[in-house]
């Protein structure tokens, strides 16, 4: 089951990890939710360890926006893949 963990906000359209692209401006801000899903062994029991996963939700985000609009929101500081911090 997915838990949203997040935000994320880019400078470019790429995803943190390199995973995903959006479709907003590749020189423009994004907004990403972080979700965090379990890892499954292959008989489906949860291994512990969790993958983060991220959707665009909001593309080309000019910078007043990113510092008024979004400030309030729960970003997350560090988006390496196994980085996050809890909401």
């Amino acid at each position: 089951m997915k838990k949203l963990v997040g935000y994320v906000i880019t400078d470019s359209n790429v995803s943190p990890c390199g995973t995903k692209l959006s479709y907003g401006a590749k020189d423009q801000y994004q907004l990403w939710e972080a979700y965090s899903t379990p890892q499954l062994n292959r008989y489906g029991e949860d291994t512990g360890e969790k993958t983060l996963e991220f959707y665009c939700i909001e593309t080309n985000i000019d910078e007043s926006q990113y510092k008024n609009e979004y400030k309030g929101l729960p970003l997350l500081r560090s988006w390496e893949c196994n980085v996050y911090r809890e909401l």
